[in-house]
């Protein structure tokens, strides 16, 4: 492995074990507990700062792809407190932007290395990325079955191209985002503990992103029963 290759790994394990470290000692932040308690601080600053919250938001949520950490509790919280349309931006655009700078470092860097990690356990993959890599990035993107962090390294090393790879990202991410973004934004009532009943839960803010979760699920199965059938 080349010396500029065994640096950047050094400084991404650097990074990540420090992230690790960091979160394992903050691990209520994303509690519905936390939230609860901090609520009126940080929408506060939300109105103090709306600007430089995005950023920050989007930066967080840009940080968190290019480092392997988990982006989904901060989806939901983007849609809790920026609402559907500013958290669908933030989102969409940090994880893009994210994914991007994951491909590019694992093309460019460290594709040697990732090729051995994730080569053998992928490899059937392989098959179909040489037949469509667009059309089945976006499968994985929406379906699933592959962990976020797999489907952003996967096409470097298997050599989808760059262009056909941002505007797949683009599309593939688009429903997930959605789906999350609308149930933080529906999770208003559970900041209000003495109004909330089980009623407020058949609000259409919880039952349609569930519903297409659901279906989502239950496409692969459905499609293949047509296939036979056919």
């Amino acid at each position: 492995m080349k010396t500029n290759q065994k640096a950047f790994i050094f400084i991404i394990f650097a990074i990540v074990t420090s992230i690790f470290l960091f979160l394992s000692y903050t691990n209520d932040l994303f509690s519905i507990d936390f939230i609860k308690q901090q609520n009126a601080v940080i929408k506060n600053f939300l109105l103090m700062y709306p600007v430089v919250s995005k950023i920050l938001a989007l930066l967080l949520v840009i940080i968190a792809v290019i480092f392997l950490g988990p982006v989904t509790p901060i989806c939901i919280l983007a849609g809790f407190y920026f609402g559907i349309f500013q958290a669908f931006f933030i989102i969409v655009l940090g994880e893009t932007i994210g994914a991007i700078v994951v491909f590019l470092y694992s093309r460019y860097f460290l594709k040697n290395f990732l090729s051995k990690m994730f080569g053998n356990r992928f490899k059937r993959l392989k098959i179909y990325f040489n037949k469509n890599s667009f059309s089945y990035l976006i499968f994985l993107r929406v379906i699933g079955g592959v962990p976020f962090a797999a489907q952003n390294i996967l096409p470097a090393i298997f050599d989808m191209k760059f262009n056909a790879y941002c505007l797949a990202t683009l599309i593939g991410l688009i429903p997930w985002a959605f789906i999350l973004i609308s149930i933080g934004n529906g999770m208003e009532e559970l900041t209000r503990v003495d109004n909330f009943t089980i009623d407020k839960l058949l609000n259409i803010d919880y039952v349609l992103p569930i519903f297409l979760v659901i279906l989502i699920s239950i496409y692969p199965v459905i499609k293949k029963y047509f296939i036979k059938k056919s």
